[in-house]
């Protein structure tokens, strides 16, 4: 059982808390793509999942994260915002989030495993929406490489792309062993 306290808490100021994830994207270098998008834009989209979040924690319909998610994931990169910054956010989102609980708890002994729940809960929540944006990225970026053009070599990036997959070392017959012998083994 999930403390439906914090949860209606979190709806209740999923405002100031957008507010503060926008405030924090706007102002962060590391979030140099979202700079172009409407601070409204970003206002929304983060009240939007603080207010997904309480109705996900009701229903648990992870299909409804994985569409919502996907659409985001191929919205941003549209916007050309790097993937590394989505994930990011989203992140952002989860930190407040917790942040948000931390301080709000009322000390009551018996709320204490409901909000352990709770912060389970919203981990599990933003893993989800993580890898639904992600997909919903690269779905968008495969897309628009097979759409692309020949370059003046006539390598397109799928081809190029291939290339480089195929000069990459071969992970499964790599087999660390540290100087001091066997794996484990201490040397000297």
């Amino acid at each position: 059982m999930i403390s439906r306290n914090l949860v209606e808490q979190i709806q209740k100021h999923s405002g100031r808390l957008a507010h503060e994830v926008v405030d924090q994207v706007k102002y962060d270098s590391r979030f140099s793509g979202y700079r172009g998008l409407p601070p409204v834009e970003l206002q929304e989209a983060s009240e939007g999942l603080f207010q997904e979040l309480g109705l996900w924690l009701t229903a648990r319909t992870d299909s409804a994260i994985d569409r919502r998610y996907r659409k985001i994931g191929r919205k941003r990169y549209e916007q050309q915002i790097p993937l590394s910054q989505v994930l990011l956010a989203l992140q952002v989102v989860k930190g407040s989030l917790l942040e948000f609980i931390r301080g709000s708890s009322v000390g009551d002994a018996r709320e204490a495993p409901l909000e352990q729940e709770l912060v389970a809960a919203i981990h599990q929540f933003i893993d989800k929406a993580v890898f639904a944006a992600a997909i919903g990225y690269e779905d968008s970026m495969a897309a628009a490489v097979v759409a692309e053009p020949a370059d003046k070599t006539g390598a397109t990036a799928v081809s190029i792309a291939e290339r480089l997959r195929d000069a990459a070392p071969d992970l499964d017959d790599w087999n660390p062993v540290s100087r001091g012998g066997d794996v484990g083994e201490v040397s000297g």
